[in-house]
């Protein structure tokens, strides 16, 4: 663990002043993480939150779009948390809603062809969604319907990637 942080200290070094103050707030946020209740929205929060910051401040300046689009996307991941914990009711609201903020998102900073794209592939989870009304079709509903969920992740990024 100690190499670890070692590491991340000397990339975040050479990654910008930027990056060094998220893995700075990342550390502070795991600690706190530890004895916080909500530990799936926690965890979403440092898996994919603020790695989708860091990657953004490694390549440009940060953005409004792409703050919204973090939020939303750690919307996502933790929809997929607690949808594996057997919460598929509240997880299909986080999820649909996540990724219907993300498509508004790019209507609203003018992608309306890349944002019809994150729509579409919005559309196969919808029609899987019936399958966990079942029962514990958890499982089988998230490996299938991760890769329309990254694929639109994929398309946003990339539309917001110059955006103001």
């Amino acid at each position: 663990m100690i190499l670890t942080v070692a590491v991340a200290i000397l990339l975040a070094s050479l990654l910008g002043p930027q990056v060094a103050l998220v893995i700075l707030v990342t550390f502070g946020l795991m600690a706190m993480a530890l004895f916080a209740p909500h530990r799936h929205l926690w965890r979403a929060i440092l898996e994919w939150g603020l790695p989708w910051l860091m990657g953004h401040l490694t390549f440009g300046p940060l953005n409004w779009p792409s703050v919204v689009l973090a939020l939303a996307y750690t919307g996502a991941y933790y929809a997929g948390l607690i949808l594996l914990g057997g919460q598929w009711r509240a997880a299909t609201r986080w999820l649909n809603g996540s990724q219907i903020a993300a498509v508004a998102l790019l209507v609203f900073v003018k992608e309306p062809i890349l944002a019809g794209i994150v729509g579409l592939l919005l559309l196969p989870q919808l029609l899987l969604q019936p399958f966990l009304w079942r029962g514990e079709a958890e499982w089988w509903y998230w490996q299938r319907s991760q890769l329309w969920l990254m694929a639109g992740i994929l398309i946003a990024a990339l539309a917001i990637g110059g955006a103001p």
